[in-house]
C-alpha cells in the first residue's frame, strides 16, 4: 500500500529560532536623572512650546495658559505613575477617580479585571510620594470637573482619573524625549518608549533589592522568569557592584597562607 511517506525529515536541518535575540524592541530602563528630566520636560513643554511657536511676546489668555499648564501636569503625573507602579498605558487610562483609593491604608489603585492584561484584576500599591502627588492632582481634577457647582461626594467617581489621556501616546512621548535631550535609542540599539517606564519600574525593584517573587507580584507576571529576563534590565554598573562585593584576592591569598602555616 502506498503511503506517500518520504524517507527524509524536511525540518531536520532547521535551527531553532531565538526569539530573545530577535526582539524588535529591546527596551532599556531610564536612569533616575533621565526620569526626573522627562517628568520636568513633560510638564513644561506644552506652554513653552506654544510660546516658542508664537514668539516670546505671544499674548495667551489666562484660560489658554491654564489649559496648557494642566495638560503638562497631567502628562507628567501620568509618566510618574507608570514608572512607579508598572502599569501599562491602557491600564493607566482605565483608572477612574472612584478606583483610586488614595485615602486607604495602604493606598492603592484598583485595576478592574476587564482592563488588565491578565484579566485578573489587581490592587496596585502606591509609593508614599506618588500618593501625595496623586492626591493633589485629584483635588484639582475634581475642582475642574465641578467648576462653579457644588458636587456631592462620589459625583465624579466614574470620570477618568487622568484628564483626557490619548489612546496612543508614542508620538507625544517621543517629542518629550527629544525636548528633554534624551536619546530614544542607545548604542546597543535599545529603545525608550512608553512601555520602557514599566521596564524601569522592574529595574528599580531589582536595584532596591526586592525579591523576585515580590517583584513578580508587583509586575503582575505569570512567571518569575518573565520578570527576570524581560523587565529587569540592569546596567554594567549594577553587576560591577555585585562582582566587587566578592572577597578581595588579597584576602583569599592571606587565608590560604594562614591555612598552610597551620
Amino acid at each position: 500500500m502506498a503511503t506517500d511517506r518520504t524517507g527524509i525529515n524536511p525540518v531536520s536541518g532547521l535551527v531553532r529560532f531565538d526569539e530573545r535575540a530577535d526582539r524588535r524592541h529591546q527596551r532599556r530602563a531610564f536612569t533616575l536623572p533621565e526620569l526626573e528630566l522627562l517628568f520636568k520636560t513633560a510638564e513644561e513643554r506644552p506652554l513653552k512650546e506654544r510660546l516658542t511657536n508664537r514668539g516670546s511676546k505671544a499674548k495667551l489668555t489666562p484660560a489658554t495658559i491654564d489649559k496648557l499648564k494642566w495638560l503638562g501636569r497631567t502628562r507628567a503625573i501620568a509618566y510618574r505613575t507608570l514608572a512607579y507602579t508598572g502599569l501599562r498605558w491602557s491600564e493607566l487610562r482605565s483608572i477612574t477617580i472612584g478606583t483610586a483609593f488614595l485615602d486607604a491604608e495602604p493606598a492603592f489603585l484598583l485595576l478592574q479585571s476587564e482592563n488588565e492584561k491578565n484579566s485578573k484584576g489587581s490592587r496596585i500599591p502606591l509609593h508614599a510620594d506618588l500618593r501625595v502627588a496623586l492626591m493633589e492632582y485629584r483635588e484639582d481634577r475634581i475642582k475642574r470637573l465641578a467648576g462653579d457647582c457644588t458636587a456631592f461626594p462620589g459625583a465624579f467617581d466614574h470620570e477618568p482619573f487622568f484628564d483626557e489621556l490619548p489612546v496612543k501616546m508614542s508620538k507625544v512621548f517621543n517629542q518629550d524625549l527629544e525636548a528633554a535631550g534624551i536619546s530614544k535609542k542607545d548604542g546597543a540599539g535599545r529603545v525608550l518608549d512608553v512601555h520602557a517606564l514599566r521596564t524601569t519600574f522592574g529595574t528599580m525593584l531589582a536595584r532596591a533589592g526586592v525579591g523576585i517573587t515580590t517583584a513578580q507580584r508587583l509586575m503582575r507576571h505569570s512567571t518569575p522568569a518573565l520578570t527576570a529576563n524581560v523587565y529587569t534590565v540592569l546596567e554594567l554598573t549594577d553587576t560591577e557592584q555585585a562582582v566587587n562585593a566578592l572577597p578581595k584576592m588579597e584576602s583569599i591569598r592571606e587565608a590560604k597562607k594562614v591555612s598552610s602555616d597551620e
